[in-house]
């Protein structure tokens, strides 16, 4: 029996940072999570036609509202942050979904990516990510 209720949660190795920050979110986990067996969702990607998510999580929360008649695990929270003015935050973003390029932002505000999939890379200032399957972005 799967206890989805438990989060185990990602293993980091910390790499190198190519700026200074205040604080460390740590790795914040998004993906996408399809509502239906993966045995029923197998044939859809032979035929090349990979299955739309029903929702996408951030940390293992997000909203889902469940459809009349329909077997699954109700939710309706997000995950959530309080940031302090004035304070740089390092975040380190994963996919860890199944078949879904995930796009962040958070409205009004532009990051500086200082890392990708454990490498320093020279800063630069986005107000858009855009995270591959299995790919680690480290912001600030």
């Amino acid at each position: 029996m799967c206890d989805y209720n438990v989060f185990p949660g990602p293993m980091k190795f910390y790499g190198p940072t190519s700026q200074n920050y205040d604080f460390d979110l740590g790795p914040i986990m998004v993906n996408d999570w399809l509502h239906a067996p993966a045995s029923s969702l197998y044939y859809l990607e032979l035929e090349g036609t990979p299955p739309v998510p029903s929702s996408i999580l951030m940390q293992g929360q997000g909203i889902y509202m469940c459809q009349l008649g329909e077997p699954c695990i109700q939710r309706t929270n997000y995950y959530t942050v309080n940031f302090t003015a004035g304070t740089t935050y390092k975040m380190s973003l994963i996919n860890s979904g199944t078949d879904t390029q995930l796009t962040f932002w958070l409205q009004a505000h532009s990051f500086t990516v200082v890392g990708t999939d454990f490498v320093a890379i020279e800063p630069y200032v986005t107000d858009t990510i855009n995270i591959a399957v299995g790919m680690f972005r480290s912001m600030m």
